[in-house]
């Protein structure tokens, strides 16, 4: 979870934190950031206190384990990496 504190998951706003993430038609079938043939590609915003307004002690491991599964059964196994985008140096560059 300490990952989750990586400022690229994060897009700030207006002073409030809003976790971040691509969907599109580059990932596959396969990848959980699957768009499902969109012919475009969308960013989802979410406030922090999303989870912690429902969860203040913090998301149950069990709630955890049920979103995992429903992806594995959709044929979509949850990818932790699914945030990570390369580094970009000036130029356009990956690291």
């Amino acid at each position: 979870m300490a990952e989750l504190e990586d400022p690229a998951w994060w897009f700030p706003f207006d002073g409030h934190r809003l976790f971040t993430v691509a969907f599109g038609p580059c990932f596959g079938p396969d990848h959980t950031r699957y768009a499902f043939e969109a012919e475009g590609f969308f960013l989802l915003f979410q406030h922090e206190s999303a989870f912690s307004r429902r969860h203040p002690g913090g998301i149950p491991m069990q709630v955890r384990d049920r979103i995992r599964h429903a992806f594995e059964e959709a044929g979509r196994p949850y990818r932790y990496d699914m945030g990570v985008v390369p580094v970009l140096r000036p130029g356009g560059d990956e690291r």
